[in-house]
């Protein structure tokens, strides 16, 4: 017999198999008990919850040669034909391979037909949402009014794309994650019955990367044995999932917390040697986060995605201030959409790593650090040029002053226009955008000069983006260009070199 994969295999074959549904279970256990059956029912849930398992059960306790029963016997024909897929009157159909009207239509010509075998013709339709429009309007009348001999199923992963007609007229079940310790019960419940060792740290990641997806965890577990054989490690679990992430991710936010740039350098570098998914780890860092905001505020375990790791968040959750936990959580949003499409990942996160630690003075997060930290010590020669902070004028002179002696730096400071906003922050803007990239890749030396003068403002360098000309200023422009195109070459110099103006033209023939 050729080898069955562990979802296949441990797929539930009863009610009381069921795990984490008992909502479910417990309201078709009760409508078949009191001959309550519905003609249409509708699965709403994530993948791998057990939808389509549920479905099978329930056809299979309708069509039990005993029942219709909440406890099939597992034996007769119509039990054993729907458990190999082999029986004629449970129809299975993927909506995303037959979406078109024409193939539901086929079924609606088939519905009139009583079942070869059974009680009841049972269609299990699976991601309905992707039936087009037209396959949806095809389905409406018999749903209405279907024959008494026919049960619709529909499974999906998608409600908000099903219309409302069709949903009005099913009963809705809506299906939950499983928790984690219900998914590491199982798994450790296969884990016995396969005769293989696991490692509890190891099994905790395997639960973890599922995701509340039964069938993710038995499918990482059937991956992880086959890498791993007998006994399965941590390390393994590590290098085949989302789980090496993880572990990086939790290493960083100690780094970012204590301003580490040279060590978050050194993880990066680690990450790319090991091959971990940049963008994964922004997904990690992200839940790691949001998790610390929650436990700050509220410090309920029931509300983290990582509800064991209370030690952890008590440890690194007063690292940050819930100010700067916000906006780290927008600049990890804002890099997820933009990682994927980059060639140079490891730089870009270099960057996002710096602007985090930096996210003070970058952004002006938090005014009352700024207020309350004490200002570092100053020696006498850099508080000899102070320059008042709301005087803009006087910062450019001050820094151009400072950067005098750097004939490369002079430049692009001279380019810059600055000024402090309302909320003390100094703006150092370019118009042109290589001036500006070069003060970007001067920042810290930049930076670095207007610390010298005020040790304390936060500092931030933008692009400014040219005003687009009106339309009465464009035709005025092309007006202007069109008359100079008649005016001789000699004439428009002198014109430019005194910036004067062309009041009138004429020929020496007017004079």
């Amino acid at each position: 017999m050729s080898y069955l994969a562990l979802a296949r295999k441990y797929r539930p074959q009863a009610f009381e198999e069921v795990i984490g549904q008992k909502h479910i279970v417990q309201t078709l256990s009760n409508a078949i008990l009191q001959n309550r059956i519905a003609h249409a029912y509708m699965f709403i849930g994530p993948r791998g919850v057990g939808k389509t398992s549920i479905a099978r059960i329930f056809a299979k306790s309708l069509n039990c040669a005993e029942g219709p029963t909440v406890t099939p016997c597992g034996k007769c024909n119509s039990c054993t034909g729907i458990s190999e897929g082999s029986s004629l009157d449970i129809i299975e159909i993927d909506a995303a391979s037959n979406r078109k009207v024409e193939e539901v239509r086929e079924i609606l010509d088939n519905v009139q037909y009583l079942p070869s075998q059974s009680r009841y013709k049972v269609y299990i339709i699976d991601e309905v949402h992707m039936l087009s429009t037209h396959a949806f309007n095809a389905l409406l009348k018999i749903l209405e009014e279907p024959p008494s001999h026919v049960i619709f199923i529909f499974a999906t992963t998608e409600p908000a794309k099903i219309p409302e007609t069709i949903v009005s007229r099913c009963q809705r079940f809506v299906f939950k994650r499983m928790s984690r310790e219900e998914i590491k019960a199982q798994l450790k419940y296969i884990i016995a019955e396969e005769k293989k060792k696991v490692e509890p740290e190891a099994l905790d990641m395997i639960a973890d990367a599922a995701d509340g997806s039964m069938r993710d965890g038995q499918s990482i577990l059937d991956q992880v044995i086959a890498y791993s054989g007998d006994s399965v490690e941590a390390a393994h679990v590590e290098i085949l999932t989302g789980a090496l992430e993880e572990s990086l991710s939790r290493k960083a936010l100690p780094l970012l917390s204590g301003s580490d740039f040279h060590g978050i350098l050194s993880l990066l570098e680690e990450c790319e040697e090991r091959g971990a998914d940049f963008q994964v780890i922004l997904s990690k860092l992200s839940r790691l986060v949001r998790d610390m905001l929650l436990f700050r505020e509220n410090g309920k375990a029931e509300i983290l995605f990582h509800k064991n790791d209370l030690d952890y968040y008590e440890g690194m959750a007063s690292s940050f201030s819930p100010e700067k936990l916000v906006l780290i959580n927008d600049l990890l949003a804002d890099a997820a959409q933009k990682l994927r499409f980059l060639s140079e990942k490891r730089i870009f996160m270099e960057f996002l790593f710096y602007k985090i630690i930096h996210s003070e003075t970058l952004y002006a997060s938090s005014s009352e650090a700024r207020n309350t930290a004490s200002p570092p010590p100053r020696a006498a020669a850099e508080t000899s040029s102070p320059a008042p902070r709301k005087n803009t004028s006087s910062w450019k002179e001050s820094v151009l002053e400072l950067a005098g002696e750097d004939h490369s730096l002079y430049p692009i400071l001279e380019t810059a226009r600055m000024a402090v906003n309302g909320k003390g922050v100094l703006f150092l803007g370019w118009e042109d955008p290589y001036f500006h990239k070069q003060a970007l890749l001067r920042e810290n030396q930049i930076i670095g000069l207007i610390r010298k003068i005020d040790a304390e403002i936060p500092v931030r360098m933008i692009l400014i983006e040219k005003k687009k000309d009106s339309r009465k200023e464009k035709e005025s422009r092309q007006k202007a260009e069109k008359r100079d195109k008649d005016i001789p070459e000699e004439v428009l110099e002198f014109k430019n070199t005194f910036n004067g103006e062309i009041i009138e033209q004429r020929r020496k023939d007017d004079v």
